[in-house]
């Protein structure tokens, strides 16, 4: 990486005090990669919410993958119209090495423009447990380096990814299904030491106004899950994270009840200023939820209820609906 590359953890010890198209209104390593079988989008039905932040993840084979999309103008026209009548105001986008591309990161730039225009958020979307294991930190740097940092250097203000939102679970990890309770606290610490390693990455370059939000499930609060040892070392947990992100995405997946969400998401909300978003799956339409009209409901009593922000998993199977 040459004067890009960030030699090992010695760097990290400068340590810091991260639907039919309009149907609402609001590689291993980071691959923006979501691999489902394409189908051609469907009509519009008239159920709409407030402001929507979205998962648009890359695909192989949908031709409404994000990577798709800012690679065909018809495409992109397209897809803007139904960000705009759905009041989309945050793409999280699978852009996965596009941004390292000769050619393509030009249609990445272009598409960036078109966004920051209309005044949504272009945010890269990347994700590998993997990188948890300090043994792979310099790895993660190296990949944000040369997928998110060069690309943001290389082109005009109004066409740079705006921030990084980060798909980092460790619950997917191999060893989590078998780990004690012990281990899993231990991997939580290891979660937040990353975020501060992405944090202190960007700071490096210039980049401290950029972004960072973090993935979540609903049960890294609870006790018996996650083995905390105390109510004070859960919430510490949380507050010395935010010092490192600006929020998390509350991923409230395989969960069909609203009063049930709500509860869910209730500790994060209360406890922390940070940009406490709820989000949903749209690919659990069929399964979940009975209908797409059953997932906007959701999202818009969601928002009632909570006052929290939405968010929608994958913006691509609602487009295909």
């Amino acid at each position: 990486m040459n004067g890009y590359r960030i030699l090992g953890i010695a760097f990290i010890s400068f340590a810091i005090i991260s639907c039919g198209k309009n149907d609402l209104s609001q590689d291993n390593l980071g691959t923006g990669e979501e691999g489902k079988n394409g189908t051609s989008p469907g009509p519009a039905p008239e159920n709409k919410v407030p402001e929507l932040s979205i998962w648009h993840w890359g695909s192989e084979k949908r031709p409404y993958g994000i990577n798709n999309v800012i690679m065909d103008e018809a495409r992109m026209s397209e897809t803007i119209d139904s960000y705009i009548q759905n009041k989309v105001t945050r793409v999280y986008g699978g852009y996965s090495k596009i941004p390292a591309h000769p050619i393509q990161k030009e249609n990445l730039a272009k598409w960036n423009r078109k966004l920051k225009q209309l005044g949504i958020k272009s945010i890269y979307l990347i994700g590998n447990e993997q990188w948890i294991y300090p043994e792979n930190r310099q790895m993660m740097i190296d990949y944000i380096l040369e997928y998110y940092v060069k690309f943001n250097l290389s082109v005009d203000v109004d066409a740079k990814l705006q921030g990084l939102h980060l798909d980092l679970e460790p619950h997917q990890l191999k060893e989590w299904s078998v780990a004690s309770i012990h281990r899993k606290r231990e991997l939580l610490y290891l979660l937040k030491d990353t975020y501060r390693d992405l944090r202190l990455t960007l700071l490096h370059y210039g980049m401290e106004k950029d972004e960072i939000m973090a993935d979540i499930p609903t049960w890294f609060d609870e006790m018996s899950a996650i083995g905390w040892a105390s109510e004070i070392e859960k919430y510490n947990w949380f507050n010395d994270t935010m010092n490192y992100i600006n929020g998390f995405t509350i991923m409230a997946y395989e969960l069909a009840s609203i009063p049930t969400i709500v509860q869910r998401t209730n500790w994060e909300r209360n406890n922390f200023k940070a940009n406490i978003q709820i989000g949903l799956d749209a690919d659990e339409i069929g399964r979940i939820w009975n209908s797409k009209s059953a997932i906007i409901n959701a999202l818009r009593e969601i928002n009632v209820q909570t006052r929290a922000p939405i968010a929608v998993h994958n913006y691509t199977t609602f487009m295909e609906q």
